[in-house]
């Protein structure tokens, strides 16, 4: 009985479907067998649009929505405009070049994931690694700072989320070629008291190391507190005290 109804429905359905429909959906199996598109660049460019959606509201120059895309008809339309019913965002040239550019540095470091892989992590590994860092770091700092003809330094005391006072020190100094150069000298801790002494003795000390020319400053800012900008026992007058010869400016900020 099966047998019958499942002959009678194929003759039914082969009835009903025209010449031409069968002719259609051959040429559309046949298609598919044949189609093999690079859809790698497709989907990098839906990765792209995806990516300037997330950040519209911080730039809306990456992408531009696919409904004020310039095509009228069907076929002139992309596969993302068609899909979406210009819903998804189409990136900009530049933007998709970034992209690209992303795309390779990334295929380029996952190659290279064995040499990460062979790093060793241990504790006292990446401790003197950092410190390598630190003091390559600062030689290079050291080597820009010899060659400053004039310089200027700026100093700021705060206190961070545990509320332990932390001093900042911030350079910048032009050679004799004109190049500018601005640099984070440090950031040291202030334990105790944070009187304009304590500040004036961590000011030596760190630009001692550093070794700035004291003679080379020609301008110091800081912030209006007394102990940065008292005349006898702020920062400032310590500085004007030890080193009075110097036409120093001073600023506040």
């Amino acid at each position: 009985m099966s047998v019958e109804i499942s002959q009678k429905s194929e003759e039914i359905i082969t009835n009903e479907v025209s010449s031409s429909e069968l002719t259609v959906i051959v040429d559309s199996s046949e298609c598919l067998n044949d189609f093999s598109p690079d859809c790698s660049a497709e989907g990098l460019k839906y990765l792209a649009g995806y990516i300037a959606h997330k950040y519209r509201k911080y730039d809306r120059s990456l992408a531009i929505p696919s409904g004020q895309s310039l095509a009228v008809s069907s076929k002139e339309k992309t596969w993302i405009e068609v899909l979406s019913r210009g819903g998804l965002l189409i990136p900009t040239d530049e933007w998709f070049e970034q992209i690209k550019k992303f795309e390779e540095t990334f295929i380029e470091m996952h190659d290279k994931k064995n040499n990460f892989e062979t790093v060793s992590l241990s504790r006292k590994s990446v401790t003197s690694r950092i410190e390598a860092i630190n003091k390559n770091l600062t030689s290079q700092l050291e080597s820009k700072i010899g060659q400053f003809k004039f310089c200027s330094i700026a100093i700021d005391k705060s206190t961070d989320i545990n509320d332990a006072a932390q001093l900042v020190l911030l350079i910048r100094g032009v050679d004799e070629n004109f190049e500018i150069t601005e640099e984070l000298a440090c950031i040291r801790s202030l334990k105790g008291t944070t009187k304009g002494c304590d500040i004036f003795r961590e000011f030596q000390e760190r630009f001692l190391n550093l070794k700035v020319p004291i003679t080379n400053i020609c301008n110091i800012t800081t912030d209006g507190a007394p102990n940065m900008s008292g005349k006898k026992s702020g920062f400032l007058g310590l500085f004007n005290q030890n080193y009075p010869v110097l036409c120093c400016f001073s600023t506040l900020c």
